[in-house]
Formats: C-alpha cells, sequence, structure tokens
C-alpha cells in the first residue's frame, strides 16, 4: 500500500485572497506532495508501508534510526490537517458561548488575545514550523504546540535574546546566561580578566551578599555557578519550578548589581592565583593549557583561560566595570531556560530587568590561527604527559560533522582505533584518546596519551600510523556506520537533562544564531559517508607542517619535533 495526495476540500481560488491559488500550488503540489513521495520511497517493502500515517508517526517518535520516516509522515500528516482546517468564507471569530469560545476566553484572555498571541507566534516561529492551537482531550484545556517543540524566542529592544525550550512532565528549570566573551577577547593585560569576573559575580551584590546569595540558592536546594571557555562566559543555576522566580531574580541580580567589594576582590584574587597554582602543579591540566598556547604562539587564542598570577594580581573593580561595559550588552548575551515553563512566563520575569541592558554593536571576532609548535618540559614524573595536533575546522565548516565522526572512529570509547592498539593490544598507555575542539573562525584535532618515557617513540608511531590509515582503504564502511550510530546515539543521551538543554540553546544562538535540532544533527550524521572521513583524514595529514606537540615528563627519549611531524606526512 502506497500513501496518495488528499484531494484538497476546495478550489485553489476559494481562499482568495488570503491563500493565493499560486501559494496552493507551491505548498501543496510541490511541499506535500514532495514529502509524501519521500515517504513512500522510505517505507516501501517494510512493515509501515501497511500502517495508517497516525501509526506511523506515533511509533517512530524519537527514535534517531527512524527521523526521515518520522519527519515525512509528521509533515503529510501537518498538511493534510491544514488543508481541512480551512473552507471557503471560513474562519473568524467563534460563536458566543461556544465550548471553544469559553476555553479561549477562560485559558487565553478572550478572542483579541488570541488572535494577537497566535498571529505573533505564526510570524516569529523560526524557520519552517507551524503553530497549533490544540484542544487536548483529558486535561479540558487549550494549548498552544509548536512544531518538535522548537524553542521560543523573544529579542528585547536591546538585542538580548531570551529562549525558552518547554520539557514537560519535569520538576525542575534549569536558567542559563549566556555571554559571548571569553579569553580569546583580552589583551595582554587583561588575561584572565574574563574567568576572574565569573569569580566576582557571586561575592555580593547591592541587595545581597556573598553568604546571602549562597544561602538563598541552599534555601531551595538550588545549584548555581559559571564558566568561562575561550569564547563565551556562562551563569547558570538550576532550581524547581515552583522557585523559579527566585532562581532568577538572583541570576538576574548577580549578572546586574554586582558591586565587587575590595575585601572581596583582594580575597578572590587570592583564591584564583592558588587555582593557577593547583593547575601549574597537575601536568595532565597545565599540558592543555601549553599545547595552545603553542599552537596559537603569540595570539591570545593561546593564553590561559586562568590568566597569570600577575595579570590577577593587578586587576581593580575599574577593570571590571570597564570590562562589563565593553562586553556584557544586549546582542552579546542570551538568557536560555529549559524545563516545565511557559515562554510567557519567563518573558514576563526578566524583560523588565533584562531590557536595563545598554545596547552596542557586536564586533566580530579577531581571527585566530594555528600556526603549530612545540612545548617540552622536563618534569621527574612517573609518566610522561603528550599531546599531539594538528589545525582542523571552525564549527562553522561543512566537514564538522564528519570530523565528530572521524574523532569516534579514531579515539573515542572503548572500541576505538587508539584504545584498542595504544592501550589493549601493545599496552603502551592507560589513556589514550582523541578530540576534536572546533570555534568560530579556527580549530584543533587533538590526541592525548600518559605513557612512560621508554614507551614514547613506540607511541608516537602508533598514533601517527592509525591516524594515517583512516585516510586508506584500511577505513571500511561498516566501522564508520557503527560509529556513526554511537555518535547519534550519544547525540540523543546529551538532550535528557534540563541543564544541558539549557546549555544547548546557548550553544547553538550564541554561535550559529538558530536552533539545531537532534532531528537536524541525526541527518548530518548520517550523512557523512566513508569517503568523507577518508578525505578529511587527509586535509588533517596535509597540515602536518603545523603539527603541535607538547610534552612533560622525563622527555630526553622523546623524538624530535621534526621527526614527529615526519611521521604525520601521508
Amino acid at each position: 500500500m502506497s500513501f496518495t495526495l488528499s484531494e484538497l476540500p476546495y478550489d485553489k481560488t476559494a481562499l482568495e485572497p488570503y491563500i493565493s491559488a499560486k501559494t496552493l500550488d507551491f505548498h501543496y503540489d510541490k511541499h506535500h506532495k514532495g514529502y509524501l513521495n519521500k515517504l513512500n520511497e522510505l517505507v516501501e517493502n517494510t512493515h509501515y508501508q501497511h500502517m495508517a500515517i497516525e501509526e506511523i508517526i506515533t511509533r517512530v517518535y524519537d527514535n534517531s534510526g527512524n527521523l526521515p520516516i518520522f519527519n515525512n509522515a509528521a509533515q503529510v500528516w501537518n498538511h493534510t490537517f491544514y488543508w481541512n482546517s480551512m473552507k471557503k468564507n471560513g474562519g473568524g471569530k467563534p460563536k458566543d458561548g461556544s465550548l471553544l469560545a469559553k476555553k479561549i476566553q477562560d485559558d487565553i484572555g478572550g478572542f483579541d488575545k488570541f488572535y494577537e498571541e497566535f498571529s505573533s507566534h505564526g510570524v516569529s516561529q523560526f524557520g519552517s514550523g507551524w503553530v497549533w492551537l490544540v484542544f487536548e482531550k483529558g486535561r479540558r484545556e487549550l494549548r498552544r504546540i509548536y512544531e518538535m517543540n522548537i524553542p521560543q524566542v523573544t529579542k528585547l529592544d536591546n538585542d538580548l535574546r531570551i529562549i525558552t525550550e518547554q520539557v514537560r512532565d519535569v520538576d525542575s528549570v534549569a536558567l542559563s546566561i549566556r555571554v559571548g566573551v571569553g579569553s580569546r577577547a583580552e589583551s595582554a593585560k587583561q588575561n584572565g580578566i574574563s574567568h576572574f569576573l565569573e569569580h566576582m559575580a557571586f561575592k555580593g551584590t547591592k541587595t545581597r551578599t556573598a553568604f546571602e546569595i549562597a544561602k538563598a540558592f541552599d534555601d531551595i536546594g538550588g545549584v548555581f555557578n559559571a564558566s568561562t571557555g575561550r569564547e563565551s562566559t556562562t551563569y547558570y543555576a538550576k532550581v524547581l519550578k515552583k522557585d523559579i522566580k527566585t532562581g532568577i531574580d538572583i541570576l538576574i541580580d548577580i549578572l546586574m548589581n554586582s558591586t565587587f567589594p575590595e575585601d572581596e576582590l583582594e580575597r578572590e584574587k587570592g583564591v584564583v592565583i592558588q587555582e593557577i597554582f593547583q593547575t601549574n602543579d597537575s601536568p595532565s591540566d597545565i599540558i592543555f593549557d601549553k599545547y595552545f598556547e603553542a599552537a596559537y604562539k603569540d595570539q591570545p587564542f593561546g593564553r590561559s583561560i586562568l590568566g597569570t598570577q600577575d595579570t590577577v594580581k593587578s586587576f581593580t573593580r575599574g577593570d571590571l566595570d570597564n570590562y562589563i561595559n565593553e562586553h556584557y550588552f544586549g546582542e552579546n548575551m542570551l538568557f536560555a531556560v529549559a524545563g516545565n515553563v511557559e515562554h510567557e512566563e519567563v518573558v514576563a520575569l526578566t524583560k523588565d530587568f533584562l531590557s536595563k541592558i545598554h545596547s552596542k554593536k557586536l564586533k566580530k571576532s579577531q581571527n585566530a590561527s594555528c600556526t603549530g609548535g612545540e612545548y617540552l618540559e622536563h618534569r621527574k614524573l612517573d609518566q610522561v604527559h603528550l599531546l599531539i595536533g594538528l589545525p582542523s575546522v571552525s564549527r562553522h565548516d561543512d566537514k564538522y560533522h564528519t570530523f565528530q565522526v572521524l574523532d569516534s572512529i579514531l579515539g573515542s570509547g572503548m572500541s576505538s582505533r587508539l584504545f584498542q592498539e595504544v592501550r589493549e593490544k601493545q599496552g603502551l598507555a592507560y589513556s589514550v584518546y582523541s578530540f576534536n575542539s572546533s570555534y568560530t573562525n579556527t580549530g584543533m584535532f587533538s590526541i592525548f596519551a600518559g605513557t612512560d618515557s621508554s614507551n614514547l617513540d613506540k607511541l608516537l608511531k602508533s598514533i601517527t600510523t592509525e591516524l594515517k590509515k583512516l585516510s586508506t582503504d584500511d577505513l571500511k564502511e561498516e566501522e564508520v556506520n557503527r560509529v556513526k550510530e554511537r555518535v547519534k546515539s550519544q547525540i540523543l543521551m546529551s538532550r535528557e537533562s534540563v541543564s544541558s538543554r539549557a546549555e544547548t540553546l546557548g550553544h547553538y544562538y550564541g554561535n550559529y544564531n538558530r536552533y539545531i535540532s537532534k532531528n537536524e544533527l541525526i541527518e548530518k550524521i548520517s550523512a557523512v559517508t566513508t569517503a568523507n572521513v577518508k578525505k578529511a583524514a587527509k586535509e588533517l595529514l596535509s597540515q602536518h607542517e603545523k603539527t603541535t606537540l607538547a610534552a612533560i615528563g622525563e622527555i630526553k627519549s622523546l623524538p624530535s619535533y621534526d621527526k614527529v611531524v615526519s611521521m604525520l606526512k601521508a
């Protein structure tokens, strides 16, 4: 059985001037029919071809292996429902006294308000999508349903965005304020100020002391923290739904009313300097700082996120105020919320406060270029901590998802090539893995390992050999397909908590200015071919002249930088 295109219940000119015949030609004859043809192609010779379309949708919903079937079946149903919801001279205000009119009045505040909100949601619907008003049986209420739970966005006059993703059947709400500034925006004298400012934000406001901030979150069982990266700073909290007003109030208070008391300023300098010392004393931590410093020599991107003892000591309250004025403005910030909460409620709780943040134009990030280099440090250790890497792709590159798959094949997981060859077969290392770091306009593909100094030559030969194999016929389609399934599973599992969803909202809207659904990500991973991975590996190896090598430990037997570069030649 194949699905057929349902007839329109009216002539194509019947809905004019609201919907033209030309529009129907496009959306009915092209879009609707296109989804239908694709669905028939996907379900042919499967048990799905004998099911009603509603049964297909409910059976394959949120199943990563059947996302193409779900997407096309849902769009066929959506279009059919849409056409049958209209008629010539139809629409308009429901009759007074009708159940629909009563529910709209009780739940939304009347037809005029519904009309305004429904129109607003339709106009602001991001990308291609649907806005429905649905009477849900059993709940006796009207609910507004958005296409595939796409997040809702409200942009304030100062260009700050409030973004929410509703997650029903949970008790908690995750709140996240993302600022698009990190260590790469700092001058040499400012190095570490993004991170230090994040620390100071919790040290007192105009209305709360540092203790009162901590106690307020503890009293409601909430959690709060902040983090700083090379390109962004994030302040976040997680509270119960019933405490969302308190959580938002404290988080915005921290963001907008921090006073940076002098005694707290000096005390926190000591805390951060101890954090720097702790990192320096840990070879498995400091090697990453030194690695990036070598890869991006004499560039802000290569500097430590923590800063240095001297720069941290030099920071003043005026420095923090000036940094906020420079980088904490509307277009460079967003407020993301995920959990069992309505978008309108979040906007109502935050709009008046967030609108006070000043507005200015966003500047383009300065370029960062991975030039390669080496950092070698002799320390008396039982192991040598080693990092080796090559220039990779930015997060905006079309090959980004190919590099995700390549990374997973080479060094992510216990079945990865590096784990099996270096650890399981040769016993050269306990810890060995790869990772791809992609940023706005640069990227690094890196491999970490820890080994005895006597194994360094064998280890590097093994690592470079496994990487080079990915560019040859040694890489088979079966392995690529197996790893793609693992990557897709990781994508799906990474979005199960409200905290990860709020973080994802900040990441996608902050870096791509749009939402990227898990369906879209799954499809992009599915589209990666064996040939794509081989080509990406070849491109990596072609950058061997820009190799970065960092090692800390007993390094006398470490092969020279030039020898390591030659090992990576294709």
